[in-house]
This record gives C-alpha cells, sequence and structure tokens, in this order.
C-alpha cells in the first residue's frame, strides 16, 4: 500500500519559493508564506552526504561529511520505531520497545531531517534507476516494455518512499513474469525511462506528496525520541514545522528556547521568521550593542554567505580589537588554483591539471591588514553556517594552515560557536618562529592544497 496514496487530494501549489525547501517552488500548499533558501540549490550528488552523521575516522578525513544512503536512512526510522509508518497501517497494539538514547543516535535523527530538507525526488530517484539499470546490464535480464514500465514505477514509488527493495527481491520479481521471446534492448528501456517516463512521474501528484510524506516522518521521529535539549535538533524541527506550516508545532517546539538570547545558535534570516511569526523575540536585559558577541556572531554569519561558489562548510570571520571592534571580514572562498604537483615526473603525453583550492575565512581576514604585524594581541571570532537547516555549526580553526598562522603573527582568543548555542574561547600562545609548511603540507603525505594556498597567499605580506 503506497502511503502516498492514501493522503488526501493534493493542495494548490504556493507560487512563492519556500525558504525551507531547497529546490525552488513547494509541491504542496502551506498556511505559512516564507522565501528565500536556507541552503544552496546546487548541492547535487553532495546532497548524499549527511553533515554531523556518525561515522568512522577515515570517513571523516576524507570529507568530513559522509555519504548515507537511503537504506541507512530507513534503517534510522525503524530503530525509531515508526516502521509502520512505511505502510500507514495503525501502529501495534503491543507495547513498543522503548528506543533509548544508544538505540537510536540523536545525530542520526538530526541527519534524517536534513536529508528530508535537501533530498528532492530527483535525488532519491537515483536508487531506482541504479537498481533497475544493474539488473538489466550487469544481470542480463530480459522483460517486455510494458511490465518494464510497470515495475519502474513501483521502484521508483518506493525510493521516494525511502524503501526501495535490494535487487534480489526485484530480481525474484523480474523472474517471475513471463520472459518476452524477442527482448527489447536493456540501453532502450533505461534511457526510455530516463528521458521520457521518469520526468513525468516526478510531475504527478503521488511525487509531490512523497515529499511532504518524508518530512512528516522526519518529524514524528524526533518527536519520539526526542532529548531534553539539543539546539540543533530544535532548529532543523521548527525549521521543516515552519516547511509544512504547522506552526502549534513549531511553536511547541521554540518553547523551551523562548526566554533564551538565539543570536548564537541562528542564522539571521531564521530568527527574523521565528520573530514575526511570534515564536521567538530577544530577551529583555540582552545586550544589543553592535560589539557585544551575539552581535558580532550575526555579522559573521552574514559574512559567511558572501560567496556563492563555495556551498559547504561557509564559514564567516572577523578580526577584532580587544574592545570587540572588527577590523576585517574573511570568509571561505574559492582561490587561485594551485600548480600541478611533480611536473617534472609527468607523462609527456598528459595533460597537467591544475588544483583547486579555497582559502579560508582566517586567512582571508590576515590577509586583509596592511601588515602581518597589526594581527598582534587582536582576536578572532568564527561562525560556521549549516550546510542544510538554520544553525550555527561548530567552527573550530582548522589544522591546515589557519591556527598556525593565527599562532604565527600573534593572535592571542579565539571565539567560535560551537553548534549548540553556545561560543568556544580559547587562548592561542603567540610562536613567531613556527614553521607553518613543515607543520602543514610540506610533511604531508597527502595534497594539503588549504595550507598551500595559505602559505603562498601569506608569503608575500612576510617579506
Amino acid at each position: 500500500l503506497n502511503p502516498c496514496a492514501a493522503t488526501s487530494t493534493p493542495r494548490t501549489p504556493r507560487r512563492r519559493p519556500l525558504r525551507w525547501f531547497p529546490y525552488g517552488r513547494s509541491p504542496w500548499g502551506m498556511a505559512v508564506a516564507l522565501c528565500a533558501s536556507w541552503r544552496l540549490s546546487a548541492q547535487g550528488r553532495e546532497a548524499w552526504e549527511i553533515e554531523g552523521w556518525p561515522c568512522g575516522r577515515a570517513s571523516k578525513k576524507r570529507s568530513g561529511h559522509p555519504r548515507v544512503t537511503s537504506a541507512q536512512l530507513h534503517e534510522v526510522v525503524l530503530a525509531a520505531g515508526l516502521g509502520h509508518r512505511f505502510t500507514m497501517r495503525p501502529a501495534p497494539t503491543t507495547k513498543r520497545v522503548e528506543v533509548s538514547a544508544q538505540g537510536t543516535d540523536h545525530a542520526k535523527l538530526k541527519g534524517l531531517m536534513k536529508a528530508s530538507l535537501a533530498r528532492c525526488n530527483a535525488l532519491l530517484a537515483n536508487d531506482a534507476l541504479r537498481t533497475m539499470g544493474h539488473l538489466l546490464r550487469k544481470r542480463q535480464l530480459t522483460i517486455d516494455p510494458g511490465t518494464f514500465d510497470r515495475l519502474a514505477r513501483q521502484l521508483v514509488e518506493s525510493s521516494l518512499l525511502l524503501q526501495c527493495p535490494s535487487e534480489e527481491k526485484l530480481k525474484a520479481e523480474l523472474l517471475s513474469v513471463e520472459r518476452p521471446e524477442v527482448p527489447e534492448e536493456a540501453e532502450r528501456l533505461m534511457a526510455r525511462l530516463v528521458t521520457q517516463l521518469l520526468p513525468r512521474w516526478l510531475e504527478e501528484p503521488w511525487a509531490s506528496r512523497a515529499e511532504e510524506f518524508r518530512l512528516k516522518l522526519a518529524l514524528e521521529c524526533w518527536e519520539e525520541n526526542v532529548p531534553e535539549m539539543d539546539v540543533e535538533g530544535t532548529g532543523l524541527y521548527t525549521a521543516i514545522a515552519l516547511e509544512l506550516g504547522d506552526l502549534p508545532r513549531a511553536n511547541s517546539a521554540m518553547e523551551p528556547l523562548k526566554h533564551r538570547d538565539l543570536r548564537l545558535a541562528f542564522q539571521p534570516a531564521f530568527l527574523d521568521d521565528l520573530t514575526s511569526h511570534g515564536l521567538w523575540s530577544l530577551p529583555a536585559g540582552s545586550d544589543t550593542g553592535a560589539t557585544s558577541l551575539p552581535a558580532l556572531v550575526q555579522r559573521a554569519a552574514m559574512v559567511a554567505k558572501g560567496d556563492q561558489s563555495v556551498n559547504r562548510r561557509r564559514h564567516g570571520a572577523l578580526l577584532l580589537e580587544p574592545c570587540g571592534r572588527v577590523i576585517t571580514e574573511g570568509y571561505n572562498h574559492l582561490a587561485e588554483p594551485l600548480q600541478p604537483r611533480r611536473t617534472d615526473k609527468l607523462h609527456p603525453l598528459l595533460k597537467p591539471k591544475w588544483r583547486e583550492t579555497q582559502r579560508h575565512a582566517e586567512v582571508h581576514c590576515l590577509l586583509q591588514l596592511p601588515s602581518l604585524k597589526d594581527a598582534l594581541d587582536k582576536q578572532i571570532l568564527i561562525v560556521e553556517i549549516a550546510d542544510v537547516g538554520p544553525g550555527l555549526a561548530w567552527a573550530e580553526p582548522c589544522s591546515r594552515g589557519c591556527v598556525h598562522l593565527l599562532m604565527k603573527f600573534g593572535v592571542s582568543k579565539v571565539f567560535f560557536t560551537d553548534g549548540q548555542g553556545a561560543l568556544v574561547e580559547r587562548d592561542l600562545p603567540h610562536c613567531p618562529d613556527l614553521d607553518v609548511p613543515h607543520k602543514t603540507f610540506a610533511r604531508r603525505i597527502s595534497d594539503d592544497r588549504i595550507s598551500e594556498r595559505a602559505w603562498m597567499d601569506i608569503s608575500p605580506k612576510i617579506a
């Protein structure tokens, strides 16, 4: 039974894009009028990666954001005790097994909410295309066009609901149908699926209801296993509730945070929306001065969005006087590419590839100083805006040159957001003789482009 088919008739689509819906217009009517998007819409396949999902050391070293499949999200829903939602059957009358914090990791529940905001139908349909294509091309199963269309549609519907069947299960169903005497080429069937059938199916009402189903499912999983206090999770939950036009849910979620200064936790546009809907207001007695840390955090969050060429790990930094006066601003952005490595060993027929890289916000701040001596005894504030959702993430300066350059040129203190509505404060020692290349790219086997680019940028100012 298709869960989406059991819902009511789809409502008229809105004409305005919604802030929480990352792929343009929302396919269902909303009671709350929102605009703009919290994340960049050009994520592409990067939406398979989920920030903050628990992973091993190898995955963290590779990208920091592990790739999470729909099957893993399906397992999170089952662990949360909401497996019955996949079939829309009534909840079992017997007592459900209690799920502890160890059974359902709260980080995975937040990952489920992020995935519901970031992954569109077209991306999830890749599960169906990959499964069907592998059976036809690799295992060379034959099928007539009519049966192919029926099974492909069922497979796409299942994929949009996070329950794409395994290859073995689909193979058993394919083997049970009658084989055609003159089979049609697999490539022709797949080409017709991708270019004709799939675009038409994704425009139908059931596909729109699938998006709404995933958002509601993520909300319910969080409600069943909500921790005592999780600022990031509350922000994601409220964002989804506003996307669905469910103001009572949003108000209930924000109730414990109404008397807190949330300027250290959320982005400016989200706070504006909370205020406009009466869900939050700045507590009485809060410091509203331009040099207060909450005000500076909001300013750094705006700076972090300064370059649209970077859509992951968007940082904003402010180099400050001890009194709080801003000296320079910086943000992560694309930098000039580096020359190819080991060019003397390249084959003469191979074209050398320039190495793309970024310039980090901390280095950007230092580069804008008239002299690097001006960084002595200064302070720096660093903010990271979440890839998906309205929050501010953990923004510790990285070990790929940033923290080393801050120490070398005498920045005495660093403040950065912790992702839970607070700031971390650390003192930095002054190490004027620090050999930054030796500590970073010069002795590392991996291609550390960030630190190499940073040192190349800073070197002319040292001389």
